[in-house]
């Protein structure tokens, strides 16, 4: 017979579903974010942010960000 785990009694749930290395939640209308290429490919961070932001918004459907590359990285502004 298998049991099914038990989730400890310490453990609180995450306030926001899911994890996210990019400040989504924490930006308003009319902000931005930059987040520099690095050494990574400009293409790839681009569509790793834009895959980032999409996913935010399949939880919160309210808010709205727009992607643009840009000489120095990836911007980011919420708009909604």
């Amino acid at each position: 017979m298998k049991r099914a785990p038990t989730r400890p009694e310490n453990m609180k749930p995450s306030p926001l579903k899911g994890r996210s290395i990019y400040p989504f939640d924490r930006i308003n209308p009319g902000e931005s974010f930059l987040v520099p290429y690095g050494d990574g490919n400009p293409q790839k961070v681009r569509q790793r942010i834009s895959m980032a932001a999409w996913t935010f918004r399949q939880t919160y459907p309210e808010k709205r960000f727009i992607v643009k590359a840009e000489p120095d990285g990836v911007r980011v502004w919420r708009y909604a």
